[in-house]
């Protein structure tokens, strides 16, 4: 069963992603998802913590270092579930 996430950017528009792990990475918890329906195996990394109410809100990561880390160690930690290029 897939885990899908819709997430609303800063200009409104939601975007359906299929959650595939979270990664902890220099104290700090990031979520690894792809966009829902799409084939083309980009992956996008969102820092996640909570908001006010406790909830999860999750920040688009663009740092390329940061995004290098969590992805290394997300192939690392699941490489028995999915085939990696």
């Amino acid at each position: 069963m897939e885990d899908i996430i819709k997430l609303v950017d800063e200009n409104g528009i939601e975007t359906e992603y299929e959650f595939l792990d979270y990664v902890k990475y220099n104290e700090e918890d990031y979520a690894v998802m792809l966009i829902h329906g799409e084939n083309t195996g980009e992956t996008y990394i969102f820092k996640v913590a909570p908001d006010a109410e406790g909830e999860d809100e999750f920040e688009y990561m663009d740092d390329e270092t940061i995004c290098d880390a969590v992805f290394d160690k997300f192939k690392a930690d699941n490489s028995d579930f999915y085939t990696f290029e």
